[in-house]
């Protein structure tokens, strides 16, 4: 956002902000009916795939605003972009938690009370490592080629993850009498 369509750090801190706070009224209110009506296993693949779809739409309408804006008889504002970028990174935000806390709660779900505290700390370390490596992975790409080979990453990764944890979840499901 800052390189392609010129964001400046408050606005994206604003955008960030927004969504913190988003997921945490989303969290306090509407987390346990979601989990509810859906179940951990429907969490977990509506926000992988709500994650990924609105992932191409933020990367589309960046890669989109970036060469309707470079027209210089553009009549669209940067007010309005900005707009629509904090509406779709919300969204986006909120999927993501829905996707996290699916897939906490199959994996904790998945083993012994005992072992659930050790889960959970190597969850938080993946967590960590991914804040690690994941600006340098995610310039690489950038790089490479713009938002949207990026995107595509995050997708794959929530892709692969899901899959392979469903494939365990079916595996286990059938083990047991």
């Amino acid at each position: 956002l800052t390189q392609i369509l010129g964001f400046e750090p408050q606005q994206l801190g604003l955008v960030m902000s927004c969504g913190m706070f988003a997921v945490a009224f989303f969290g306090a209110f509407f987390m346990a009916p979601l989990t509810k009506y859906l179940g951990s296993l429907g969490m977990m693949n509506a926000g992988m795939l709500s994650r990924s779809v609105l992932g191409l739409i933020l990367a589309g309408m960046v890669m989109t605003y970036a060469s309707v804006l470079v027209n210089s008889d553009s009549t669209i504002s940067m007010e309005f972009v900005f707009g629509q970028i904090v509406v779709v990174s919300i969204l986006h935000n909120l999927s993501q938690h829905v996707l996290a806390t699916g897939l906490t709660t199959q994996t904790t779900g998945s083993v012994d009370t005992d072992e659930q505290g050790a889960l959970l700390g190597l969850e938080h370390s993946l967590f960590s490592l991914a804040r690690i490596g994941g600006p340098a992975i995610g310039t690489a790409l950038f790089g490479f080629g713009g938002v949207l080979p990026v995107e595509m990453g995050c997708g794959a990764i929530d892709i692969l993850t899901v899959a392979f944890l469903s494939i365990k979840l079916r595996n286990s499901k059938r083990k047991d009498p």
